[in-house]
């Protein structure tokens, strides 16, 4: 087998000779290739239908690798639970689908303002963000793409744009290129005031356009789910009745949770214990007993085998009583980051967090992390 990560550290790791493995596939286009999709396609299925890939976390970010035998392993899982070859996150949008609350995004030609050289990457932006798009809730969502550019540039109202469609965004961007890095200006507005709803530059040195078009993608793909969708699914913790005898132990347990040493954790966790006596259904409770728990174990005041076993229950009831909670989400990635070390995992736990509550910044903290 090759030798990839070696316990000795990154050093070690790259003195040591590395022999060829023919069941090994080395990038996100070998490991496409193989499954015969784009690109983009495979890393959904990686985030969305658990495709294992694995990354090398100490080269640069985006080196990855997947075997074939888990390949086909997983090809035949998803056979048997789908009863098709093809993932749910494959299926397109069917033709002609056209639901009561349907939304469409017109995708503006990305304008190039840099030096013509630079079209090759813009049409590679564009073609990616457009096949990522299209995986936004399929059949809610419709991606509109003019036939050229003179189609908007003649348009005096973006509604008139396509007979067919009521348009509700447009995507408008453009590229420039000062000769040192190149910057990406992304804003979805609103198709009736071309008021921005959202709006971001992204930056990128020549070192780094290989990767550019797949990044541009993903982050356009991320923004837009959250903004569109996220922040109307969110779902407080005042959304159910609360006992007030309950959410005052939690505020306590928090309070204690907050100071971060292992008298205010166990105090913390008796508080959390206390909410949980008096509402059993409190799933911000077992939230932040999981929270104490993993810190205990985290600062070595508690052994992680004593722990996190309990941590992960509490997390797990969390997302039982409430699915939707970010909290929840984010104290079972904790769980899978810290003491399962998968990091796959943890990553969907993380984004699943940020998509129940955008505004949940610790749930961003620990995901920095």
């Amino acid at each position: 087998m090759i030798k990839t990560l070696s316990p000795m550290g990154p050093n070690y790791s790259q003195s040591t000779r590395v022999y060829p493995d023919p069941d090994r596939l080395d990038s996100w286009k070998e490991i496409a290739n193989y499954l015969r999709r784009e690109v983009r396609t495979v890393q959904l299925w990686e985030k969305n239908e658990g495709l294992p890939v694995h990354r090398h976390f100490h080269k640069r970010l985006g080196s990855v690798f997947a075997l074939r035998s888990e390949v086909e392993s997983w090809k035949l899982q998803v056979s048997r639970i789908a009863g098709s070859p093809e993932p749910e996150s494959a299926k397109l949008p069917t033709p002609g689908a056209c639901p009561e609350n349907r939304i469409t995004i017109y995708v503006l030609p990305l304008e190039n303002a840099g030096d013509i050289e630079r079209q090759c990457l813009c049409d590679a932006v564009v073609a990616n963000t457009i096949s990522a798009l299209e995986q936004l809730n399929p059949g809610q969502v419709g991606i509109v793409i003019p036939k050229d550019a003179m189609q908007w540039e003649q348009c005096e109202s973006p509604a008139r744009i396509a007979d067919s469609e009521s348009l509700n965004y447009l995507l408008r961007w453009n590229l420039e290129d000062d000769g040192k890095d190149v910057r990406v200006n992304v804003a979805l507005r609103f198709a009736d005031t071309n008021v921005a709803a959202w709006s971001h530059t992204y930056r990128y040195r020549p070192s780094e356009f290989e990767e550019l078009p797949t990044n541009v993608a993903d982050q356009i793909f991320h923004c837009v789910w959250l903004k569109l969708f996220a922040s109307s699914k969110s779902l407080q913790s005042g959304s159910r009745h609360e006992k007030p005898g309950s959410r005052e132990a939690y505020l306590k347990g928090r309070y204690f949770w907050n100071q971060r040493n292992e008298e205010g954790l166990r105090k913390a966790i008796s508080c959390f214990e206390s909410a949980i006596k008096e509402d059993p259904q409190y799933a911000l409770a077992y939230s932040g007993l999981a929270d104490s728990l993993t810190l205990l174990s985290f600062y070595e005041i508690v052994s992680p085998f004593e722990a996190m076993p309990s941590a992960r229950r509490a997390a797990l009831k969390a997302i039982e009583l409430d699915p939707n909670l970010a909290e929840a989400h984010a104290s079972f990635a904790d769980v899978l980051l810290h003491f399962d070390r998968d990091w796959q995992a943890a990553d969907r736990e993380y984004r699943r967090s940020s998509q129940c509550n955008p505004e949940y910044a610790l749930g961003y903290h620990w995901y920095a992390n």
